[in-house]
């Protein structure tokens, strides 16, 4: 009996539609190894007996199908046939993909055909995917799939009996731990039938073999930023966008603060000073491959809020001028909760008496924006020859606008020297301008928190000395 490996236009859409299968399935997958029958199978051992045969057993053959057939990849393939040798092949169409399943003549079979030696150094996680059709006769007359791995001396086989598949499919098994990292591996393909006359064609016809691992992809890069445009003094946080199988992470932003990090997602990143930085993730996967992303971040400059106020104290009317080196454009005054917008000088008189607070708001083209106040006293009117000295005992220069600065109070002081000692005796601010104005810092660098001590000495115009001295509290 005799029957062609399919219709070629039916399995033309099934093998469109199974490409398409493995498109979506196997992206992962890289074939390291691969045989099409292209070149007749070259190394191959095409056809050889095991167990028992008689004289016209069926073989194995490489050749196309023919006109009514074609393997998937539509040229020669690896298929079971009849033998030449027997009289009735010619009549069943062979040396097609028919076989002889007996009857008439004794043609009991057990062939193999098997692979070269394939050398699967460095691969692991290995799987045997092949195109079959087989439609022989469960248990009796049917196909099955074996490895050797030590060059053919020994073999082993799968399971799976192929007789029941009439149209082309592809069939994939997982190769054990043992066929990994060896030089001589072999697979073959082994056919047998018995002479029962019972059976269907094709036989086992194969093609397009491939052995294949895991596709090994290395670590990619990359992760963003909360803002990519920022104003100098500003903070950003940056997150980790990275695919693989990462295993660390190492962040670099040069002139920011910190200028380094190890967490995944680094947070409170500071840059202090305007200027085009860039920003690097380089992450390592578990085997040890890496990568790099950048990303460049814009700091924008700040225009400063420095104000200038003359005087800042004094008996009421008090007009005080105020101004700044900041462009009018971008400059916002609120004094004495008054407005003044687009100015970058305002003079502005206090009618009574009290301790009032002048703001300026700056904000650039860049819409970068800096805030600074300041206090302004206003004291009542006192008789020309009438003198007093005012001492806070405490200040907090904290930077939050509020008593950041130890101010003393007078009127009509004609002579003055102040100086402030730390609590072994050294000097930390000294003046000779009336009413002091200490901000905590000495030598350009902030003071500790904790007690000082204060020595002021006057004169005042109606003649009074004043010679004062106490404790003052800093806290920030």
């Amino acid at each position: 009996m005799s029957h062609i490996c399919s219709n070629k236009l039916f399995m033309r859409s099934i093998l469109f539609v199974a490409a398409l299968l493995i498109f979506s399935v196997s992206y992962s997958q890289t074939v390291v190894w691969s045989e099409d029958f292209s070149t007749g199978g070259t190394g191959w051992t095409i056809s050889s007996t095991e167990g028992s045969n008689d004289a016209a057993h069926n073989i194995w053959i490489v050749n196309t199908l023919g006109p009514t057939g074609s393997s998937p990849s539509g040229g020669n393939l690896l298929h079971v046939t009849c033998n030449s040798s027997d009289g009735f092949c010619s009549v069943m169409g062979g040396p097609g993909s028919v076989y002889n399943a007996g009857g008439i003549t004794a043609i009991t079979t057990h062939v193999v055909s098997y692979s070269p030696n394939i050398n699967t150094t460095g691969w692991s996680n290995m799987t045997l995917k092949f195109w079959y059709q087989s439609r022989g006769q469960i248990g009796v007359d049917y196909g099955t799939v074996r490895y050797s791995t030590d060059g053919g001396s020994n073999w082993t086989s799968f399971s799976t009996q192929f007789a029941t598949q009439s149209s082309w499919s592809e069939y994939s098994i997982a190769l054990p731990v043992s066929c990994e990292n060896i030089s001589n591996l072999r697979i073959g393909f082994s056919w047998q039938n018995n002479n029962d006359a019972i059976g269907n064609d094709p036989p086992f016809c194969v093609d397009d073999i491939q052995i294949t691992i895991p596709t090994v992809t290395g670590p990619d890069a990359a992760f963003t930023a909360s803002s990519t445009n920022i104003c100098a003094g500003d903070c950003i946080a940056f997150s980790d966008q990275s695919s693989g199988n990462i295993a660390s992470w190492l962040w670099n932003f040069p002139g920011a603060t910190p200028s380094s990090s190890g967490s995944q997602y680094p947070g409170n990143i500071c840059y202090h000073v305007a200027g085009n930085y860039k920003a690097y993730l380089t992450v390592t996967d578990q085997s040890n491959a890496t990568s790099v992303d950048s990303l460049s971040i814009q700091v924008n400059s700040v225009t400063p809020a420095a104000i200038t106020a003359n005087p800042t104290q004094g008996p009421v009317p008090l007009l005080v001028q105020f101004s700044t080196i900041a462009p009018a454009l971008e400059c916002n005054w609120l004094i004495d909760a008054i407005p003044y917008n687009s100015v970058s000088l305002v003079n502005y008189s206090f009618l009574t008496s009290g301790n009032y607070q002048a703001c300026l708001y700056t904000q650039n083209a860049n819409g970068c924006k800096d805030t600074a106040c300041l206090n302004i006293v206003a004291l009542d009117v006192f008789p020309l020859d009438t003198s007093f000295i005012n001492v806070p005992n405490v200040f907090t220069p904290n930077g939050d606008l509020k008593n950041d600065v130890f101010t003393t109070s007078s009127q009509n002081i004609v002579k003055w020297n102040t100086k402030i000692y730390n609590r072994w005796g050294n000097v930390m601010f000294e003046t000779e301008k009336p009413d002091v104005q200490w901000d905590g810092n000495s030598a350009g660098k902030p003071a500790a928190d904790g007690v000082y001590y204060f020595v002021i000495n006057a004169t005042g115009s109606d003649g009074k000395k004043y010679e004062l001295a106490g404790n003052i509290t800093l806290m920030r």
